[in-house]
C-alpha cells in the first residue's frame, strides 16, 4: 500500500453505484444493520494502472485525489481498492468486492435469515487506514 500513499490519482470514469450492507454494533448478530451507497469510480495512477475508489454517495467525485489519511483501503482477489467515506462506518473489505466463495456464503446467509439466523457478523477483515 505504501507505494500509493501520497500519489495523486486522475479520474477516468464512473463505473457503477453499489449499496453495501453490513452489521455494526450488533450483539451476537442481533441488530446493528447498516447500509451505505457508494459510487465506484476508476482512477489512474501515474504509471497508468487503474485504481478503483468507492466514494460514499453525497461526497464529491473529484477529478484528482491524493491518497492520504482520508482514505481506507482493502485488498480482494489481488485487487487493491480505496474507500472514501465516513470512517466511523466499519464494513468489512469483502462487502465491496466479493469472490465466488463469499458470494456463496452471502447467499447461504440470506437463506439462514429466513429461519431467523444471521451469521454475517462472524468473520471478515475491516478496511485499513492509509
Amino acid at each position: 500500500m505504501g507505494s500509493l500513499k501520497g500519489e495523486t490519482l486522475a479520474f477516468r470514469e464512473k463505473r457503477e453505484t453499489v449499496t453495501i450492507h453490513w452489521k455494526q454494533g450488533s450483539i451476537a448478530g442481533i441488530g446493528g444493520d447498516r447500509s451505505q451507497t457508494y459510487v465506484l469510480c476508476e482512477y489512474a495512477a501515474r504509471n497508468g494502472y487503474s485504481v478503483p475508489i468507492y466514494i460514499q454517495e453525497g461526497y464529491e467525485i473529484k477529478e484528482n485525489y491524493t491518497i492520504d489519511y482520508r482514505f481506507q483501503y482493502g485488498i480482494q482477489d489481488d485487487i487493491m481498492f480505496f474507500v472514501y467515506h465516513d470512517k466511523g462506518q466499519k464494513p468489512y473489505q469483502q462487502r465491496f468486492r466479493c469472490n465466488g466463495l463469499q458470494e456463496f456464503v452471502h447467499t447461504a446467509n440470506e437463506l439462514l435469515k429466513l429461519a431467523g439466523m444471521d451469521i454475517a457478523w462472524i468473520a471478515g477483515n475491516y478496511l485499513k487506514d492509509v
